[in-house]
């Protein structure tokens, strides 16, 4: 239950900063430097997601995330890790959502749902590539425990959908391009089949945080 464990930590957490490491990453011999020169700025900063830097190209473009951005999922992080976030900012929106996450059945997005929730907030949160984290980019072997994997993870994109009321282009996008994408390429393997599991996923979550919903 790792919402509820972070959420756990983070009550008792001393700091006036709250980063969110794991077992698989490292920082950058800089990247709290980087950091204290940016939070020590005038701007009314809540939080500042950083470059991942296995993942290649940076996901956000942008300096700052925006709602409206974001909830098309475009500049919007991918890890826990990569995020920062002032204390108040917690105390402001309650914490990741025990619903979503590592050990639910609404397996993964919890990350995505807590900057969600803090952009609605109005909190500003800042994207500072200087600032760098390193996690290796897993590749697991295909399988059916590796379909079954991404199939469970991909229920918490689906609440997502409902949950932040989302456009239904990008539901439909979301949706879909999971398995155009392979079909476009000619890839009928086992991307088609991850593409399939992450589709599934999606809706199962989808459906399910509609009828938590009613």
């Amino acid at each position: 239950h790792l919402s509820a464990a972070r959420n756990a930590g983070i009550a008792i957490a001393k700091g006036e900063w709250i980063g969110l490491p794991d077992a698989g990453c490292w920082y950058a011999t800089a990247l709290l430097a980087h950091l204290e020169k940016r939070f020590r700025c005038t701007d009314p900063l809540s939080g500042a997601a950083v470059r991942w830097v296995e993942a290649g190209d940076p996901p956000l473009t942008a300096p700052a995330l925006t709602w409206a951005r974001s909830r098309v999922f475009r500049d919007i992080p991918v890890a826990s890790f990569m995020l920062f976030f002032h204390r108040k900012l917690f105390d402001e929106i309650g914490g990741f959502d025990c619903q979503l996450g590592v050990g639910l059945w609404f397996g993964a997005a919890e990350e995505t749902d807590l900057v969600l929730r803090a952009l609605r907030k109005g909190a500003l949160l800042t994207y500072e590539p200087s600032a760098q984290v390193h996690h290796p980019v897993k590749k697991p072997p295909p399988s059916r425990e590796t379909r079954l994997a991404i199939r469970h993870r991909a229920r918490g994109a689906g609440a997502l959908y409902v949950k932040h009321d989302l456009p239904l282009w990008v539901i439909a996008r979301g949706l879909g391009a999971p398995v155009l994408r392979p079909l476009l390429k000619g890839a009928l393997g086992s991307e088609l089949a991850y593409g399939f599991a992450v589709m599934l996923g999606r809706f199962e979550g989808l459906m399910g945080w509609n009828r938590r919903r009613q």
